[in-house]
């Protein structure tokens, strides 16, 4: 039987892995032995067919192949060694008698990595075989680094790509943040001014209040006290007209800080604009802050100067409504 023609030696696998395939038994029992003395686990096969059912089975590190056998020959053996991805990589060495240039050239055509001819020398087959495993090997580790890199590289854009898209995401989130950060700061600067302007509108009406308030008291209460005081009075009714005299100048006190009583003709409207004046405020501001038009603002500045005195006169309105400001 043909698996009866299969030598088989297990030897201390320290080199490589190397398959020997000869069909002559003598041949292949002293390559067997050479190789297997050397460090190198063996395994042979007697032709073709069970050769490529060894490989198959496990893949070689190298296979030292006959050229001449019955059946396969080793022609079509390398054949399909090399048209085979997974064994194409595996150097296949020629053992054979034929020495003609023709035979090496097909041999070499085929993908052989090597040619020894019959008679073999020792020495010679041991060292082509120690080259062919050593640059198998190397061959098998660059590759091994080329895959390795191949991989980092691929390892690498991936994290380049994740760390892209994180780095946009985080100026998507920054940008949108950023908006609303300047949408609600303009909603508060605009709600900070509506509230000063109203702020402003109360402090206004609340000076005018103490306006109107100190004028009528000036205007209304003051004389009667005079004429009461220049009246014949008891100490006892003279204490009491002094004590409602100090709690209404008390109570009149706030309205020092605005206007004299110089204006006791300006009407309360009047009274405003003369305070946003003497504030240094313009007409346009001064119309925007009483939803007045530009003439009527002008109206109410000719009738303060002609209430004033100043009608006729070069004196500056706000200068003038400042230095009354401070007469009390």
């Amino acid at each position: 039987m043909e698996s009866d023609q299969t030598l088989s030696w297990n030897w201390n696998h320290t080199e490589g892995n190397i398959l020997v395939v000869d069909d002559n038994p003598e041949n292949l029992g002293i390559l067997v032995k050479v190789l297997g003395d050397a460090g190198y686990k063996v395994r042979a096969a007697s032709n073709g067919a069970l050769a490529m059912g060894a490989v198959e089975r496990s893949l070689p590190d190298l296979i030292l192949l006959d050229i001449k056998m019955a059946g396969m020959d080793g022609y079509e053996v390398c054949r399909k060694l090399k048209e085979d991805g997974r064994t194409s990589e595996i150097p296949v060495i020629f053992i054979s008698a034929l020495n003609d240039l023709d035979d090496k050239v097909k041999g070499f055509g085929l993908g052989c990595a090597d040619y020894i001819t019959k008679p073999f020398q020792f020495e010679e087959v041991l060292a082509r075989v120690h080259t062919h495993l050593s640059h198998h090997k190397l061959k098998k580790q660059q590759k091994g680094q080329i895959m390795l890199l191949h991989h980092e590289l691929i390892e690498r854009r991936r994290i380049e790509d994740e760390l892209r898209e994180s780095h946009d995401r985080m100026e998507e989130n920054v940008a949108r943040r950023t908006a609303e950060l300047k949408e609600k700061s303009s909603h508060l600067e605009e709600v900070n001014q509506a509230l000063k302007a109203m702020l402003d509108q109360r402090d206004l009406e609340r000076r005018a209040v103490e306006e109107n308030m100190a004028i009528n008291l000036k205007k209304y209460v003051y004389p009667y006290i005079d004429r009461m005081r220049n009246s014949p009075l008891e100490d006892e009714q003279l204490t009491r007209l002094n004590i409602i005299e100090t709690n209404l100048s008390e109570l009149v006190v706030p309205a020092h800080r605005g206007i004299s009583s110089k204006y006791i003709d300006l009407t309360p409207a009047e009274i405003k604009v003369a305070d946003l004046i003497r504030q240094d405020k313009g007409s346009k501001e001064i119309a925007e802050h009483l939803n007045l038009s530009l003439s009527t603002v002008s109206n109410f500045r000719h009738n303060i100067r002609k209430k004033l005195g100043l009608n006729k006169k070069k004196t500056n309105l706000k200068t003038y409504l400042a230095a009354m400001a401070h007469e009390l």
